[in-house]
């Protein structure tokens, strides 16, 4: 998925903005940043032209951004002043294991965030909130209010447990489109008893030597 949105700012000083948004896309498949064998000339020169940023925060998975795209590019073409929405979430679903129905996450309830316009919280495994921060005075996120007996943190903490436990207590499984297995594919009953597989091949290691 590649996406693109131009904002022009007809205002002085203001320079125009390219985004660029490409759905798995790592930096290294970018020559700029390093990559092997693989030529962006025209990526490049943007860079060139601009900023190279080193140092970011991003989702590993694509479905918090594309989740929040229809509201966030109002925003950045300039044609709305705030988003409708008043929370948004992000998790990520990290390793994965199998079972005897197929494929899942690592643990059943993986951490992830709550956020509104201001305040930001982190959830646990209940789901229970184990942070609170304020974004607006706090953005590097260094104060944890969590313990606050403020009427305002208070009321934040109520409204994002209420979110909270609207949500399952157990993450649903991926989605995902069964294909063809290949030669190297785990089989399920190794996947299922690691055991056995370490003994196996330690075995056919011992045969060969």
């Amino acid at each position: 998925t590649l996406f693109f949105a131009f904002a022009s700012i007809a205002l002085a000083g203001k320079p125009n903005i390219i985004f660029i948004m490409v759905d798995d896309l790592g930096k290294d498949w970018i020559s700029c940043y390093g990559a092997d064998n693989i030529q962006t000339p025209h990526i490049d020169a943007l860079a060139k032209g601009g900023m190279k940023f080193h140092n970011a925060w991003s989702m590993p998975q694509c479905t918090p951004t594309r989740a929040t795209l229809p509201t966030f590019a109002p925003l950045l073409l300039g044609k709305a002043n705030d988003s409708p929405r008043d929370w948004i979430l992000a998790m990520g679903h990290g390793a994965a294991r199998l079972d005897a129905q197929g494929v899942r996450g690592r643990t059943d309830y993986m951490d992830r965030v709550l956020r509104d316009k201001r305040y930001k919280v982190w959830l646990d495994k209940g789901p229970k909130i184990s942070r609170l921060y304020d974004l607006k005075t706090d953005p590097m996120e260094k104060d944890d209010l969590i313990k606050s007996h403020r009427l305002a943190h208070v009321a934040t903490l109520n409204k994002f447990q209420e979110i909270a436990d609207s949500q399952p207590e157990i993450d649903a499984r991926p989605q995902y489109r069964p294909r063809k297995a290949n030669p190297w594919d785990r089989k399920l009953k190794e996947a299922l008893n690691p055991k056995l597989e370490n003994r196996k091949n330690t075995k056919e290691k011992n045969g060969n030597n």
